[in-house]
């Protein structure tokens, strides 16, 4: 009887001490940095790793779909922080690509080529792309938050277009961003921040009429556009323009029955910004086909 306890504690001991060894090569391999086609990565578990750096072939980062058989799902925080060599990052190869790490491309001054964040990316940490050089920038990604000071300070931003499922707007997401002109914004969204576009005196919303952001724009006193189809002159919004068109506008004018925002936007033929005489007079030369009349 003592033998065989003795024995039973032997073997547990072993077991225990072979788990040990087990959980700390887990531990030491989950830690470490690993290389392949010059690329740094690092594992998150079996199957997918985390990009942190790799050996400059050019200065545009091309994301690998795969390293060592395992996808490339995320961009690791901080991995390419303060990189003055990036000029560009192509994710067009990375289908598995699923988060961008917080400060992942911070503070790259040269990231000056146009930037497309790829669908499968589902989140985006904060300060993703803050004070780098990004021009024009598309999201396409199907991440629902736009996080706090993604874009903050980027000076040279101009353009940006988002074309995902994003809900909200965080803090500080397109701020400081002196040469930004347009952040175009779905409907999708229903949260912006109030300090989302804080100091950027230039920029102008490009939004769905009675959207959400449509109305943000409109209490913050944010010059705003209209990215709904309408026919120039359709007052009436029927599908065609015709006297019904003149008449509209007339009434109008006259405060008898008031057009909506994107009416006016659309019967203002004479691109003056507002609804006027003049405009009913202009579509009354333009359908007597004047040729001095186009639209």
């Amino acid at each position: 009887m003592v033998k065989k306890m003795k024995k039973m504690k032997k073997a547990f001991a072993a077991v225990f001490a072979a788990a040990l060894v087990v959980l700390s090569v887990t531990g030491v391999f989950a830690d470490s940095v690993f290389y392949a086609d010059g690329y740094y990565y690092t594992f998150i578990n079996n199957d997918k790793v985390a990009l942190t750096g790799w050996d400059y072939p050019s200065t545009v980062l091309k994301v690998p779909d795969s390293l060592n058989g395992r996808a490339v799902a995320a961009v690791a925080a901080h991995s390419f922080y303060e990189d003055a060599q990036l000029t560009g990052i192509d994710f067009s190869e990375a289908a598995h690509l699923e988060t961008i790490g917080k400060y992942a491309f911070a503070k790259c001054p040269s990231l000056s080529e146009p930037l497309t964040i790829p669908e499968s990316v589902t989140t985006l940490g904060d300060s993703a792309f803050e004070r780098s050089g990004v021009t024009d920038v598309t999201i396409n990604c199907s991440a629902d938050y736009i996080p706090t000071q993604c874009f903050n300070r980027c000076e040279s931003l101009t353009s940006v277009t988002i074309n995902g499922a994003a809900e909200e707007i965080g803090v500080y997401a397109f701020a400081n961003c002196p040469s930004l002109e347009y952040v175009s914004i779905p409907e999708s969204v229903s949260s912006i921040d109030e300090y989302a576009f804080y100091n950027s005196p230039n920029v102008t919303l490009k939004v769905y009429f009675n959207s959400y952001a449509h109305q943000f724009a409109k209490d913050n006193g944010l010059t705003y556009d209209f990215l709904d189809d309408y026919i120039k002159g359709d007052a009436d919004f029927n599908g065609v323009v015709n006297v019904n068109d003149v008449t509209a506008i007339q009434r109008h004018v006259a405060e008898f029955e008031l057009l909506n925002e994107l009416q006016v936007k659309a019967a203002d033929v004479t691109g003056d910004g507002g609804l006027a005489v003049a405009d009913a007079t202009y579509l009354q030369r333009y359908l007597a086909e004047y040729a001095d009349a186009v639209l």
